[in-house]
């Protein structure tokens, strides 16, 4: 078992220890539900080292995977435009000599004519039966916020605050 696995595991087996200690099923006498949370939280604690270690490491780790992700996408969007300049050097020399087709051992090109595409040129003056209209919906949910915040009620929303561990 890796070290994040036995670490997952070992978090895992402290949660449930502490919801048997939470539910009402359990029997245990005060004392002994606050020494067992007080023992859990001092090898929460012990782990706490360790824990921090592995976040940094998976933090840095997707810092860097997205480095080399930019890092190739950039590379692919260079290579898309040298593709694009060589084939189009290419159909230019093919137009001016007339060749339709030139073949090679490896390959072969050829012009095609492709479907005409569509060019706008004044948007004003296209007839109506050919324009959608299309209407969105954008909540304002800092104005909702801070009304309710005010002692607003509104229906169909509220508020609800959650928690986040913050590793420094």
């Amino acid at each position: 078992m890796s070290n994040l696995s036995l670490i997952k595991y070992e978090l895992e087996e402290i949660n449930n220890i502490a919801n048997f200690l939470d539910s009402e099923n359990n029997e245990l006498d005060e004392k002994t539900i606050n020494d067992t949370k007080e023992s859990i939280e001092l090898l929460l604690e012990e782990k706490s080292e360790q824990l921090e270690l592995i976040l940094k490491e998976l933090e840095a780790k997707e810092e860097k995977c997205k480095e080399i992700a930019d890092f190739y996408a950039i590379k692919a969007k260079q290579a898309n435009e040298k593709k694009k300049a060589l084939k189009e050097l290419i159909l230019e020399a093919m137009r001016k000599l007339g060749a339709k087709k030139i073949e090679t051992v490896t390959g072969t090109f050829t012009i095609r004519n492709n479907a005409p595409s569509l060019i706008i040129e004044d948007e004003n003056l296209i007839p109506q039966k050919f324009i959608t209209h299309i209407s969105s919906i954008k909540i304002e949910k800092n104005e909702i916020k801070n009304e309710i915040k005010k002692g607003i009620k509104i229906p169909g929303v509220h508020l609800e605050s959650t928690q986040s561990l913050v590793v420094k």
